[in-house]
């Protein structure tokens, strides 16, 4: 965490802007806030928006801009313990909506330089009749996405993926968990996107 604290400047911690990551309390506006004050804060933007343990409970998709990374504060082993079993890791899950958990803010033109890192993301219940991409989102229309990176993060409950990779290019997934409840049809949905890994 402190490594990204020095590489990604400036650094936005969810819980003060009033997120409280107690499983029950709505913290859709809490998070958006934060990473609205990074992608929309000029005309480069950027900055880590850091998530602390806890189990946070969003009720509508979190949209992230470019040059905005999200890290938590939890190591890969602890987030595997099935999408029910939080063990003290920085969680987000979706409450009461069928849609990806986190998706980039401009699905038209595409966003760049976003990076997620230990974070442990469940998304909706009830997911074996949804239609909705995935867990996490990355794409454009018309345009691209570029340099996007997941890494150490644990992902649980997508609709059709996992994590959807849709005309992005030199990104990466590193490192993650996918599993879900039997409705995923797979963990890792890439179309339309060249030049990415996953290790």
């Amino acid at each position: 965490v402190d490594y990204i604290r020095t590489r990604f400047y400036p650094w936005v911690d969810v819980t003060a802007h009033g997120a409280r990551g107690d499983g029950e309390a709505d913290d859709t506006e809490a998070i958006q806030t934060a990473l609205n004050i990074l992608a929309l804060g000029g005309a480069r933007g950027g900055g880590t928006v850091y998530v602390p343990k806890g189990r946070y409970r969003v009720t509508s998709t979190l949209r992230i801009g470019t040059g905005v990374h999200m890290v938590g504060d939890s190591g890969i082993g602890g987030q595997v313990g099935g999408p029910d079993n939080n063990r003290g890791v920085s969680e987000i899950f979706a409450s009461g909506y069928q849609g990806p958990v986190i998706e980039n803010m401009d699905t038209a033109g595409g966003n760049d330089g976003i990076s997620l890192r230990r974070l442990r993301i469940v998304g909706p219940q009830g997911t074996a009749t949804s239609t909705f991409g995935a867990a996490l989102s990355f794409r454009a229309t018309v345009g691209n996405c570029a340099g996007i990176v997941v890494e150490s993060c644990a992902i649980w409950r997508g609709g059709r993926a996992g994590i959807e990779l849709h005309r992005t290019s030199v990104s990466w997934v590193r490192s993650c968990f996918v599993g879900g409840n039997g409705a995923m049809a797979c963990g890792i949905l890439m179309s339309d996107a060249p030049d990415n890994h996953i290790v």
